[in-house]
């Protein structure tokens, strides 16, 4: 007999209750990996993944399933590994059956992140890692899951450099650009903003005998235009998030912006220009510094192009 929909989502909200309700009598006494994945599974009915989505707030069915993904990724290894094995299996097998065109409706796209976010909680397991880098392989990937698997596979391998063996930061900072950007045009990097804040993230790994210098190490590595406005947008972002939590530029930092200004009204403004909705983080963090920072280098290439307000005098 078929279980109608509001029946079997009632069934698992009660099991959520359970679950939550039972989280603080300790981990022995939760739903193990397996019974979460059935509860997982269930909410996959034909109803449910008939579901139009093309953005916003995601369907119920998968805000209850993102529940159980955290629930199963906060078990312990041995039991949540395999099970978060077959999930990414199964995920992919089912958008590569699915096809482009339906998976752009398919509220599947909903469960990419929290799938990944999951996997990253045990990403010690080498099988986990292989898990992640077919998910960041996959077309039918959405770019934001896609650049938050990379981020993880990447803080992993920055983990097996050792200071002595990179004393500059070139390996790293080379590591960074080929895992985060590698071949990607600027029109696709414009289109990418995961990968600049991740990347924004790892660069602090390379070491630094003074702040600019890891961002120094990111820029000379930079071996094409994506590439160099990666690094670019990358420390602008850093720079963004120290200024917004008062602490000071260095001459250096600044130095570096006001390169990176310079190359963003030069080239890579009119690039983003030609772009449909993109996503400029190096223009958004460039104006917002170059208006709240007092560095005349800095905001005087963006006052005459008209982009910040005039000084006051």
């Amino acid at each position: 007999m078929r279980i109608p929909r509001r029946c079997t989502q009632i069934l698992i909200l009660g099991a959520l209750s359970a679950l939550w309700a039972g989280a603080g009598r300790g981990a022995e006494q939760a739903p193990d990996a397996k019974r979460l994945y059935q509860d997982f599974e269930a909410l996959n009915t034909p109803e449910n993944l008939a579901t139009r989505f093309i953005g916003g707030q995601p369907p119920d069915f998968v805000k209850q399933q993102t529940q159980l993904l955290h629930a199963i990724g906060a078990r312990p290894s041995e039991d949540a590994i395999p099970i978060l094995l077959r999930m990414a299996t199964e995920h992919l097998e089912r958008i590569e059956e699915m096809g482009a065109a339906k998976f752009r409706r398919s509220p599947l796209q909903a469960i990419q992140v929290p799938l990944v976010d999951a996997l990253a909680a045990h990403a010690l397991s080498d099988d986990i890692c292989a898990a992640l880098a077919r998910i960041a392989k996959s077309p039918l990937v959405k770019e934001y899951a896609r650049g938050r698997a990379l981020d993880i596979l990447v803080e992993r391998q920055l983990n097996r450099i050792a200071d002595p063996d990179d004393p500059k930061g070139e390996k790293r900072a080379k590591l960074l650009l080929d895992s985060l950007i590698g071949t990607l045009t600027l029109p696709e990097v414009l289109h990418a903003p995961g990968r600049l804040r991740a990347l924004a993230r790892r660069v602090p790994a390379i070491p630094k005998a003074e702040a600019a210098a890891p961002w120094r190490a990111l820029a000379a590595a930079a071996e094409s235009p994506a590439q160099r406005y990666a690094a670019d947008a990358a420390i602008a972002i850093a720079c963004v998030q120290k200024e917004s939590a008062g602490t000071p530029l260095t001459l250096g930092e600044k130095d570096l912006l006001v390169e990176a200004a310079n190359r963003w009204l030069k080239d890579f403004r009119p690039a983003a220009a030609k772009e449909k909705y993109p996503s400029d983080l190096l223009e958004e963090c460039i104006l917002r510094l170059g208006a709240r920072l007092d560095h005349e280098p800095l905001a005087k290439p963006l006052r005459d192009a008209g982009l910040i307000p005039p000084a006051h005098k």
